[in-house]
């Protein structure tokens, strides 16, 4: 299973609550800044609807969320690079971040890991107020018809039956000026504790 998340940009720093109802359930937008962007889309793999509040970092455009996402957004930098950032939660997926990892830099182009080398790439971070770990992978090349490497930044946090992956892909160089703007929105995440 691919998972991708997207970041692009506003230019205001913005709180957002993004709402997933499952099933038949009416799909109703909840937004504490403008009330005006659509933010909700059934997940089929969730048992109860999801909130999540967060920050959204300047330059940061939210686009709609597609049946995996609960929310994406798109970054545009300065000489038309992009960035793609979701919000992606799953069913538990405890132990699994090797395949996890490597699942990632195939995407890139790049070999595969072992074991003993995914203490290396693993860097401890905050969800919210959850322990988390964020994965940062460069490729080496850069894809066919493009001047830049792709690099993924995820992070991920196990919470009540679920790990929510954030992640962000694009141009390199982009992703890498976005980093401490991905942490800050990571950090600022806020899940719910009714489901």
């Amino acid at each position: 299973m691919v998972l991708t998340f997207v970041l692009f940009g506003c230019h205001r720093e913005e709180i957002k609550v993004y709402t997933v109802k499952q099933e038949n359930d009416a799909i109703q937008p909840v937004n504490l800044c403008d009330g005006g962007i659509p933010g909700l889309v059934p997940h089929p793999d969730l048992k109860a609807r999801l909130r999540m509040l967060c920050q959204l970092p300047p330059g940061w455009v939210e686009q709609a969320p597609t049946s995996m996402r609960v929310a994406s957004f798109t970054v545009i930098g300065p000489h038309g690079q992009k960035a793609d950032v979701g919000v992606i939660p799953l069913p538990e997926i405890t132990g699994r971040e090797l395949d996890m990892v490597n699942m990632w830099r195939s995407q890139l182009g790049l070999e595969q890991v072992k074991d003993d080398e995914i203490v290396q790439l693993t860097t401890r971070i905050t969800i919210g107020s959850l322990d988390g770990k964020l994965f940062d992978i460069v490729g080496d090349l850069p894809p066919e018809g493009t001047k830049s490497p792709l690099r993924i930044l995820v992070a991920m946090a196990n919470y009540k039956g679920h790990t929510w992956f954030f992640k962000m892909l694009g141009d390199a160089e982009l992703v890498a000026k976005e980093k401490d703007a991905f942490v800050k929105f990571v950090q600022s995440v806020k899940l719910p504790d009714d489901y």
